[in-house]
């Protein structure tokens, strides 16, 4: 029903080119996740898993390629991302909400039909074979090794040079960034700092006891202004707290509902504060504030432009670059470019971008416009299909198997979503670092899960619905 009232919305405003009806058009598709999960679960509401992916993934999907677009309409202003650089020609801007819509309902399709039950299938002799033998070890491991990294990321890009207030404040990002077109192993570190966190959470939960969450507190506190505050990753910081809860609510205590919504709420009145505090947007111009989260989230307007500018497809080749050449280190090859992998696939939208901006800063482009600059219109929609599949195939997986390895995948799934959605490229050579440095966890014996987690399984933490 939902699907067949955006096709006629959608032709309505075509035929009477109505600029209004074509924006407002996708947001009838915003429910469809609510009933899927209904229809799925036999009509019963609750209880409501706050941690399962596809609340992340269609959030983040529907604010960024059918929230942004209808807001901006209206108020192009509080929406311009990359001024000079993007545009919105009335056709391609027409197109991207049909694209925008078809992938949205291409997510919903593989995460709830065959396409995400299979990858979950293909997982499960992961899940029955893998063990936490020496997750601890591993977590101190990635934590002092990507503590090591951010400190030579400072004495690279001569940090200790700056006053401690501009050093904690993230004056060294674009220093940081810049030097990764050298040394991007460095982000290796970054990657597993952030990973260490979720990892000793498992340890904690593994054999409760006041020591292991204080020290995993503590970890969490420096990675936390180390990557947040040192390096200037956002986004990255704010994942660490997200993968931890993650594997906390379905390794040893269930996340109420009722707190994750108390800490979206706090959340969203902080980056309220923050927004004001920068004099991007006011407590009285709520549409300002969302405005700032979209110059971030700006996938739609780079859609936009693809389909406008983009006539020759790349076929996959940047994905391909961001997996073989990202952690490439150029001592091995000189020849290693610096324009490469989703790096060339904003270029290919945006030529001169990254020169005009002294390669400080990289402007990923979003899944859909990744998709179409390869593939046309069907990498949109394969794009989309692919974070559905995945996302799907590692709940399962973690649920049902409760094994650690799938759960700490699905725990960096959900840590990184943000990013993901900003570029399959841009973190699809992370993923498959994630799934390496776990690896280990497979060498042990078989996993036997403790008598209070199969107490849990019983009250149906431990089950797919």
């Amino acid at each position: 029903m939902l699907v067949t009232v955006w096709v006629a919305c959608a032709g309505g405003g075509w035929a009477f080119t109505s600029v209004t009806l074509t924006a407002l058009a996708p947001l009838f598709l915003l429910p469809l996740p609510i009933l899927l999960v209904r229809q799925r679960d036999g009509d019963e509401w609750w209880p409501i898993d706050p941690f399962e992916p596809i609340w992340l993934a269609s959030g983040l999907y529907g604010f960024t390629y059918l929230l942004v677009p209808a807001l901006a309409a209206d108020h192009p202003e509080d929406f311009a991302s990359l001024e000079g650089y993007l545009d919105s020609p009335p056709n391609a801007w027409q197109a991207a909400t049909w694209v925008s819509a078809l992938g949205f309902i291409t997510l919903m399709y593989a995460y709830f039909g065959p396409v995400g039950r299979v990858l979950a299938r293909g997982l499960e002799g992961v899940s029955r074979q893998d063990s936490d033998k020496g997750i601890g070890y591993l977590a101190g491991a990635f934590f002092v090794i990507g503590c090591i990294a951010v400190c030579a990321a400072v004495v690279i890009n001569d940090g200790f040079s700056l006053p401690v207030q501009d050093l904690l404040t993230g004056d060294l990002r674009s220093a940081a960034v810049q030097s990764f077109s050298g040394r991007g192993y460095l982000s290796v570190g970054f990657a597993l700092l952030a990973l260490a966190i979720p990892c000793a959470a498992m340890w904690a939960c593994d054999a409760p006891g006041r020591r292991r969450w204080v020290t995993v507190g503590l970890m969490c506190a420096l990675a936390l202004v180390l990557l947040g505050g040192v390096v200037g990753s956002r986004i990255l910081a704010l994942g660490i707290p997200v993968g931890a809860l993650a594997v906390i609510h379905y390794r040893y205590r269930r996340i109420p509902l009722v707190a994750v919504a108390a800490a979206l709420l706090t959340l969203a009145v902080a980056a309220v504060g923050i927004s004001a505090a920068r004099g991007t947007g006011s407590i009285a111009d709520p549409v300002a504030v969302i405005g700032t989260l979209g110059l971030t989230l700006d996938g739609f307007a780079f859609l936009v432009n693809a389909i406008a500018r983009v006539d020759d497809f790349l076929w996959g080749s940047t994905i391909a670059e961001d997996l073989v050449l990202t952690y490439l280190p150029r001592a091995l090859w000189e020849g290693k470019p610096v324009i490469f992998g989703y790096v060339a696939a904003q270029e290919a939208i945006v030529p001169g971008l990254h020169a005009d901006f002294l390669g400080r800063a990289t402007y990923p482009s979003g899944i859909l416009a990744e998709g179409y600059v390869n593939f046309g219109i069907a990498g949109s929609l394969l794009a989309a299909a692919a974070i559905g599949a995945l996302s799907r195939g590692l709940f399962v997986s973690a649920r049902a198997g409760g094994g650690p390895y799938c759960l700490l995948l699905l725990a960096w799934l959900e840590a990184n979503m943000v990013n993901l959605f900003r570029g399959i490229g841009f973190l699809a050579p992370q993923l498959l670092l994630t799934a390496i440095v776990l690896a280990p966890m497979l060498l042990g014996p078989r996993f036997s899960r403790s008598p209070a987690e199969h107490s849990v399984t019983a009250e149906g933490v431990g089950h797919e619905p």
